[in-house]
């Protein structure tokens, strides 16, 4: 996903977490990110689930530092 995607990454992990067979993991990397990302991920969010690990960098480290 590209960098400032809140709403497509909700979007997406919605339907990821609907599955018949749900994922042992789902890996979520926030590049910087100031659109409100991490509140879906925040004790309490949205995507609050010992299945979601989700890592934020403070900055956006770009394209290569982001993947």
């Amino acid at each position: 996903m590209d960098y400032e995607r809140a709403a497509e990454l909700r979007d997406c992990l919605a339907s990821v977490q609907r599955q018949t067979l749900p994922p042992d993991e789902i890996l979520v990397v926030d590049n910087g990110s100031t659109d409100g990302t991490d509140a879906l991920f925040a004790a309490g969010g949205e995507f609050a689930h010992p299945a979601v690990t989700y890592l934020r960098s403070a900055t956006n480290l770009g394209v290569a530092g982001g993947r």
